[in-house]
């Protein structure tokens, strides 16, 4: 774990700096800049994009994280015809996925013009975004095959965030109008994908040949069908990752999808621990199981369950120790996002406990599992979604996340379980959970301070102070132990 919780710190990092940007445009500039219908308008730009972008991706990435190992074992550098198949297969999905975005456009008029005219009105604005993620992700792949991603993720989750500081205060300063902003916004990830495919061809071993190989002809017919599958997971499981928005504009509106943005991206901070974790993890599992390193993969496993837990706990806590004071800052119509966000951020929680179960057996050979698993969420978040967002508005999709995700991590943590025999849970998972129960209600014995920033202040000190103090005593966590005690050898040292 040496090397993942190395890059996973420093990724950690960068990640929460990114976070500390996007909370600047998501909870303090967008809602005072922009009215609830053009904040809705981003989200639903944005999801849409992102949706299309890794649909059109067709899952190269993970094609790449499965099968590069096979190729640098058995090729030099020079003859591995891998990255000129993929690129040529991810311009292929931008070609078709594109082509769709045309097509639909009527379907578009029709679902969203009563509650989201602005989208229809921008609706061609997703062609940029779409292409340049795309191209963006593939790029990525080769960073992270290479064990480099620290810098993907300065550009993906800082840099990315300084754009569009600065495009936003472009527009407050009426440098540009609201249309040349969402034309700026749209090319965001043009720069991002320059950035990184430069990086990438300096740092990375990254050919290009056209010249099939002998590796290619004997693994072409496993690759496609690798491909075929996990494409197929992915277009499920992207799809239940962005269907609450679509759903909430088209039924409520996107002044709904506002509230739900802000609620959604505050709960997305529990899960940065787990996205700096992912991407170092993927080559290092892929090559354990090429090599049957299996109690190698048990011990990731097993160790990325617990620490992501821990980190889960400690975010969720301090996050809805203070959800009143943050929701005091915003413009009084977010608040219906309050209980949207506990129930997300349970979801979160569920999702990280359960470690990283997905890599584990997207890498397997038993990745078609995958696919089956993304069948049943799919059919899970439609049907509650549809159902409970009608009943119940925006709080219906927060139900809907947190009861189809508890499904689907349920279903994979049982199948590794009688699969491989790979069981994360411990003593130590339950006393994690019980010390988060106390420590946030002993939080409730201190007494509002009447000003907000000074309340939150003392609040996550207090919280993070006994986290840190329970964690050590009680050794939950041989990574997280190791951290803190070196830290602590080092300040008896000055």
């Amino acid at each position: 774990m040496g090397k993942i919780q190395h890059q996973s710190i420093f990724s950690t990092i960068i990640i929460y700096l990114g976070f500390v940007l996007g909370a600047i445009n998501v909870i303090f500039l967008f809602p005072k800049l922009l009215n609830e219908e053009e904040v809705g308008l981003i989200r639903t730009l944005l999801d849409a994009a992102l949706m299309l972008g890794n649909l059109a991706l067709l899952s190269t990435n993970h094609v790449n994280f499965k099968f590069a190992p096979f190729y640098r074992a058995y090729l030099p550098a020079k003859k591995i015809d891998l990255q000129g198949i993929l690129l040529l297969m991810t311009l292929a999905g931008i070609a078709i996925v594109v082509t769709f975005i045309f097509i639909g456009k009527p379907l578009m008029v029709r679902k969203f013009s009563a509650h989201a005219k602005l989208f229809v009105d921008y609706y061609y604005y997703l062609v940029p975004l779409t292409i340049f993620i795309a191209l963006f992700e593939y790029w990525i792949s080769f960073s992270i095959n290479n064990l480099k991603t620290i810098f993907p993720n300065f550009v993906k989750e800082v840099i990315s965030r300084v754009y569009i500081t600065l495009i936003i205060l472009l527009y407050y300063f009426k440098i540009l109008d609201f249309q040349q902003f969402i034309a700026l916004y749209s090319s965001l990830y043009l720069c991002l994908f320059a950035l990184i495919a430069i990086y990438v061809r300096y740092y990375a071993e990254v050919t290009f040949t056209v010249a099939i190989s002998n590796v290619t002809k004997k693994l072409w017919k496993k690759i496609l069908t690798y491909q075929s599958f996990v494409w197929s997971g992915i277009v499920f499981y992207v799809i239940s990752q962005y269907i609450d928005t679509f759903m909430i504009s088209g039924l409520v509106g996107l002044s709904g999808t506002a509230v739900f943005s802000i609620a959604t991206f505050i709960a997305t901070i529990i899960q940065v621990p787990q996205r700096a974790m992912l991407n170092i993890s993927i080559p290092i599992i892929s090559k354990a199981w090429k090599d049957k390193n299996y109690d190698s993969i048990a011990s990731i496993y097993a160790k990325s369950s617990i620490n992501l837990l821990i980190a889960s706990l400690v975010i969720f806590v301090l996050v809805w120790s203070s959800i009143d004071n943050l929701y005091s800052i915003l413009p009084a119509k977010y608040s219906e996002g309050k209980y949207v966000l506990l129930l997300l951020g349970l979801a979160r929680v569920i999702d990280m406990g359960t470690g990283l179960n997905n890599i584990v057996i997207l890498t397997s050979n038993k990745w078609r599992f995958d696919f089956i698993t993304g069948i049943i969420l799919i059919c899970c978040v439609l049907v509650l979604n549809y159902t409970l967002v009608k009943s119940m508005g925006i709080i219906g999709s927060a139900w809907s996340n947190l009861i189809s995700f508890t499904i689907y991590n349920a279903i994979r943590y049982v199948y590794l379980w009688k699969t491989f025999g790979f069981q994360p849970f411990t003593s130590k998972t339950f006393l994690a959970i019980l010390g988060a129960i106390a420590i946030y209600y002993a939080q409730l014995l201190l007494p509002y301070c009447q000003n907000w920033f000074l309340d939150t202040l003392i609040r996550s000190t207090l919280i993070s102070s006994l986290f840190l103090l329970y964690v050590y005593k009680t050794k939950l966590s041989a990574d997280f132990y190791k951290i803190i005690h070196q830290s602590l050898q080092k300040l008896n040292r000055r």
